[in-house]
């Protein structure tokens, strides 16, 4: 997963997350690729050119719009609406709106959900 932070609480966040993943998906690995936040979107989109884009990215909200129109994003709607114990409505349509085009979601709002309580 590329990432535009190396700050330790961003990357001590992702790698919780991650090792939660894989103690239930043991034949996943996961990395973090930290580049600097100065030419991130540009060092990105430079990987989905030559073919060697990464499995996941954290998008800058100001890139959104580019990304999710420019056909490098799958569709991610089925995949919420299938999984078991995920409920796509705690994701409010505001948060949604910038990751999504013509009733399909492309990306994910990092961190923000309706019901706290869900937690991120």
């Amino acid at each position: 997963m590329a990432i535009w932070s190396a700050n330790e609480a961003h990357l001590a966040l992702f790698n919780e997350i991650a090792a939660a993943y894989t103690a239930t998906h043991p034949d996943v690995s996961v990395t973090f690729d930290s580049l600097p936040f100065d030419g991130y979107t540009t060092t990105l989109t430079t990987q989905i050119a030559g073919g060697n884009a990464p499995d996941l990215a954290w998008i800058l909200e100001t890139t959104a719009g580019d990304f999710v129109r420019s056909g490098a994003l799958s569709p991610l709607k089925a995949t919420f609406e299938g999984a078991a114990d995920y409920n796509l409505a705690d994701v409010t349509e505001s948060a949604l709106a910038l990751w999504s085009a013509d009733g399909e979601i492309y990306a994910y709002p990092f961190s923000t959900l309706r019901n706290a309580s869900a937690g991120c």
